[in-house]
Parts: structure tokens; sequence; C-alpha cells
């Protein structure tokens, strides 16, 4: 499941980083996934079984985690961090930004993504049930905020609401991304190569 990297709707910033090969390091990638990511998490689903889980939530009804981040940007299911937990009624999944704040310019907040994917466990099988990859923008108020509705506009929602029953088991992927490339005109500061990954806020309310 191995593609060429390229950085989104950013393309003709920063272009692509072409085929990847296996010995690939976080400073040689420039955008974590191909496109807008939509592939990416559709094809999770099947192999959802083999993948680790780096939080279990139980059967909890409201809590709000912390993910950590091992991604390098390969565009792989096990590069994205796993959370599982159970549903009984309604859950709703809200990811937010849990890395450092992005408020030196627009230009750093616009390149950073929020990326995230949602699971219904279906008997033996898994299905997709929703998840978006949202880019920064800098408000008004100095902060950068992530939303779909962020330029450049992309397909899904900013949370997702899991119905489910007798206790079913809901997976979520999850992933968040900045650029720190000094040829890209960002401070090179922020992490050792020139993309950055960090954690997540995981909100989770069932109801």
């Amino acid at each position: 499941m191995r593609a060429s990297l390229c950085t989104l709707a950013l393309v003709s910033f920063v272009g692509c980083a072409g085929n990847v090969p296996e010995s690939t390091r976080q400073d040689d990638v420039n955008a974590p996934v191909a496109q807008n990511g939509a592939e990416l998490r559709e094809s999770c689903a099947p192999v959802l079984n083999e993948l680790a889980v780096e939080q279990d939530l139980g059967s909890a009804d409201s809590v709000e985690v912390t993910i950590g981040a091992h991604a390098i940007g390969l565009e792989e299911c096990a590069d994205l961090a796993w959370v599982r937990g159970f549903v009984e009624g309604t859950a709703l999944i809200t990811p937010s930004w849990a890395g450092p704040s992005l408020t030196t310019s627009g230009w750093d907040c616009n390149h950073s993504t929020l990326e995230y994917g949602v699971y219904l466990r279906s008997g033996a099988h898994w299905q997709f049930v929703d998840g978006a990859m949202a880019f920064g923008a800098l408000g008004d108020d100095g902060v950068c905020g992530y939303s779909v509705h962020n330029f450049p506009r992309q397909t899904g929602s900013d949370e997702t609401v899991v119905l489910a029953g007798n206790a079913t088991e809901v997976r979520v992927g999850v992933r968040a991304w900045s650029h720190n490339d000094t040829a890209m005109g960002h401070a090179g500061s922020d992490c050792e190569g020139k993309s950055c990954y960090w954690p997540v806020r995981l909100s989770w309310q069932s109801y």
C-alpha cells in the first residue's frame, strides 16, 4: 500500500516526494499522505485486526485522551495511532490538535493537518464510518484552528457520530502533521526533520 507522497492541495507550493523507499524517515517526507488521505483511511478497514492499539478506552461514557505520535509519513495504516472503545447507543468522537501552537504565521498554521478515521466492527470485519483531514487556519484570535472547512476545503467532517449497540467495538486512527522545511519558509526548529508528527487529543462522549 505504497504510493507517491504529495502535499495534498499544497502540491503547487511543495512538490512531490516521489516514490518513498523502505528506509524513509520523517525528514525525507513533505506531507502525510497523497491527495486528501481518503483512499488511505478507507483502506484501513480490512487490516485493522493486524494493527496495534495504542489506547484502550473500554466502555467509558465520556473521556478525553491524548494519543502520542509514531508516524513517519508513510501512506500506510500503521502510520496512524489507534484507539479502541466500545459503544452502546451513540458516541460523539472529536479529534483535536495536541501539538505545539503554530501561531507564528498563517503560513506555518496552514501547512499543518489533523487527520482521523472511525471504524465500526461488524462480526469479524470492520466498516469505515467517517473521517477527514483538516488543514489549519489562523483565526482572528491568533489561534491555529483545524476544520475541513479551512482552505483547502476537504471532504468529510470534523467529528463523527457513531450509532451502535451491544457494546460494539469502535476504533479510531489519528495523525497530526506540520511542515518544518526551511526551504519552504518554516523555522526548521519544530523537530529534527522537514516534517513533524504530533499527538492528537481525542474526545469520546457516549450517550
